[in-house]
């Protein structure tokens, strides 16, 4: 089981060295404002690091496959903190050690994976009962014989559980620590795992069973910024928070170890075009001017502009003082007349008006301007945007150029060439190309990963970009993508395909398949009676688990 072990750590070490390699790369293109090296091994460099990682995971694969069978378990999960947990042959569940002892005699019905020392467990009781949840230590020992209903793992010294009158927060002792308003007969009806000192909670409004989102501190302050929509993570240092109040579409950082929050726009801008390798984020001061910060939220140059808008190549074209300058991703000015036929987009945060721009004979050239409002969408792989006009929707690239447009209710970027329209509301969608030619017809069309699924009469088909059907001719009656398999349902029946679309697994189908964790399927076998016979796992190549 160890003798691959030198291999795997091979695998990483090389793994890191593509990484560096990279990163080296893409620093002396912009140090150089020559993407041509950059654009030559890019693709070669992101296929050796995926090769490199596919060899590490496939280690993990082979040595879960090992444990497994060592074990005559169902499965063993990946390891975290040094322990795994293990699905028993009668479908009960216990943590095992790196050589693979047990940690505790006790089975559970199921358990949560360690986190800061601790793991949820859910006592074996009946099958109809009510979950109870509870915690233990690095030993197998329970922290308190207090269990609830449910609860989410530790993480920043605390942890999210909810009894029957709602959600609050224990310390790594098992001891209640926070509250709403730390008011003990109080309870939040919604609450999630720490990220530093924060963590996003529901806070009851004067009805019943409604509430509002806020952001509070581990010592149970409530953060001033308002009620909140969505709250999400940006990056290992910030979460995101839409404020629900604020029409002006304007979302809030907040810094997971301060507590400090900041106004941004367009926070995923920097990963736009050749700018992917920084972290770097655009923020917001008081009166709305853009700024620069790095991924910790430093101030990368005193520079305020008047516009944002999306990288290409390492660069953004913003308004300083009213005059259109070129920035690179640190905010720092370049040279306009060395990067004739460079193009992008920028956005006014004060007006909403947006702006194609493209530099020509030296200068910057507005190419179009509208209404942000009217932006529909914008595709990162293609950076193509799509508007509205009157009756219209067109597609224009970033020198403003009209690709295609229509009278239509809907459209969309599949790719470079294929755009989806809809013609009316609830009617069928047809993939055309750039002439506006009908390639392909269906009641429903989506993009998964470099293949196209279609909804005809009720059954879906696999199709390419140029309309092509590959896959079974006859249909599916659902398909889905899990990475780099694909699970097609067939006649109630389920079955396993590779990036290749060649079946992997039982070619007879199965009852149930699902996806599991990573690279792992749940299958299930049903008698003719629908009561389950069997529950196994097995791997994205078919290859079960145990066997």
């Amino acid at each position: 089981m160890e003798k691959d072990c030198p291999k795997a750590i091979q695998n990483l070490v090389s793994l890191k060295k593509l990484k560096a390699e990279y990163a080296l790369l893409y620093a002396e293109s912009m140090a150089n404002r020559d993407f041509s090296p950059l654009k030559t091994r890019k693709d070669e460099l992101k296929a050796l690091i995926e090769d490199a990682k596919k060899a590490l995971d496939f280690y993990g694969l082979k040595l879960r496959h090992q444990l497994t069978k060592k074990l005559k378990a169902k499965l063993v999960e990946p390891f975290t903190e040094n322990k795994a947990k293990v699905i028993d042959q009668d479908l009960t569940v216990y943590f095992i050690n790196r050589v693979g002892d047990r940690i505790t005699s006790q089975k559970y019905r199921d358990v949560l994976p360690y986190s800061e020392g601790r793991a949820a467990v859910q006592l074996a009781r009946e099958v109809w009962s009510m979950p109870e949840w509870s915690f233990i230590d690095e030993k197998g020992r329970q922290l308190k014989a207090k269990t609830y209903n449910e609860v989410k793992p530790f993480s920043g010294g605390f942890a999210a559980v909810r009894d029957e009158e709602g959600w609050f927060y224990i310390d790594r002792s098992g001891k209640p620590a926070i509250f709403p308003h730390q008011n003990k007969d109080m309870r939040f009806l919604k609450a999630e795992s720490f990220t530093g000192i924060i963590a996003a909670v529901g806070i009851r409004t004067d009805s019943e069973n409604t509430y509002e989102n806020f952001i509070i501190k581990n010592s149970g302050e409530i953060l001033p910024t308002g009620k909140l929509g969505l709250v999400h993570d940006f990056n290992s240092r910030f979460i995101e928070a839409y404020r629900s109040e604020d029409k002006e579409g304007k979302n809030l950082l907040i810094d997971k170890t301060t507590a400090v929050f900041r106004k941004v726009v367009h926070a995923n801008a920097l990963s736009q075009g050749g700018a992917e390798n920084s972290k770097n984020i655009l923020i917001l001061d008081d009166d709305d001017n853009t700024l620069i910060c790095d991924e910790n939220g430093n101030l990368l140059t005193k520079n305020k502009f008047d516009t944002y808008g999306w990288f290409s190549e390492g660069l953004m074209a913003v308004k300083l003082d009213g005059e259109w300058i070129l920035t690179d991703v640190n905010g720092r000015s370049v040279n306009i007349s060395e990067h004739d036929g460079w193009s992008s987009c920028s956005v006014d945060i004060k007006t909403k008006k947006i702006f194609a721009v493209a530099v020509e004979n030296g200068r910057i050239v507005e190419k179009y301007s509208g209404n942000e409002e009217v932006i529909g969408d914008f595709d990162e792989n293609t950076n193509l945007v799509t508007c509205h006009e009157d009756k219209k929707m067109v597609i224009m690239n970033f020198r403003g150029e009209r690709l295609f447009e229509s009278e239509c209710h809907h459209l969309y970027v599949l790719n470079e060439n294929r755009f989806v329209i809809q013609k009316e509301e609830d009617g069928d969608k047809y993939i055309v190309d750039k002439a506006g030619t009908e390639i392909l017809k269906g009641n429903e069309i989506r993009r998964i990963g470099t293949l196209i699924k279609v909804i005809r009469d009720e059954l879906w088909y696999l199709h390419d970009f140029d309309g092509n059907m590959i896959g079974d001719p006859e249909g599916y009656n659902s398909i889905l993508l899990s990475e780099e398999n694909i699970i097609v349902e067939k006649q109630k029946k389920y079955y396993l395909l590779d990036k290749n679309l060649q079946m992997v697994g039982d070619k007879e189908g199965y009852d149930g398949l699902r996806k599991y964790g990573e690279g792992v399927f749940r299958c299930e076998k049903v008698d003719t009676e629908g009561s389950t016979t069997d529950i196994f796992f097995i791997d994205y190549m078919g290859r079960r688990f145990g066997a």
